[in-house]
């Protein structure tokens, strides 16, 4: 359980794992994802960014990145759906896993699949990912 008297970016770390915790019992219970973001603070005030997202008609919960990525690819004429592994000759094996529209320069989202390191690429470079 949190308890503090003032926040700090330790006790901001365990106040979202809390955070996050009670809204997992009540996603089982609710049907909506939920996902702490972003806290900012000051010594007595915090701000916290929280997301929802309902299940598709599927089951599965889509994030606003991931159905990006699906209108996206198929604009950009990207060869690889999202999930699937391809190369791409700077990071090797990689699967796409969103696409942020704010990002112009960048707004590819891949994975390597060695490690989960998350990295952004532009256009061109989506492009060339060949499939495996």
């Amino acid at each position: 359980m949190f308890k503090a008297e003032k926040f700090t970016k330790t006790n901001c770390g365990e106040l979202r794992q809390d955070i996050q915790g009670v809204l997992d019992t009540y996603s089982e219970i609710s049907g909506v994802k939920f996902k702490v973001g972003a806290i900012t603070y000051s010594d007595k005030n915090a701000s916290i960014k929280l997301d929802a997202i309902l299940n598709d008609a599927d089951g599965n919960y889509v994030s606003k990145e991931e159905s990006d990525f699906d209108r996206y690819a198929q604009y950009d004429s990207i060869s690889l759906k999202r999930g699937e592994i391809g190369n791409l000759s700077q990071l090797g094996k990689v699967r796409f896993v969103g696409y942020k529209s704010k990002n112009r320069k960048y707004p590819y989202i891949v994975e390597t699949v060695s490690d989960g390191k998350r990295y952004k690429i532009n256009e061109s470079q989506a492009r060339s990912v060949v499939r495996i």
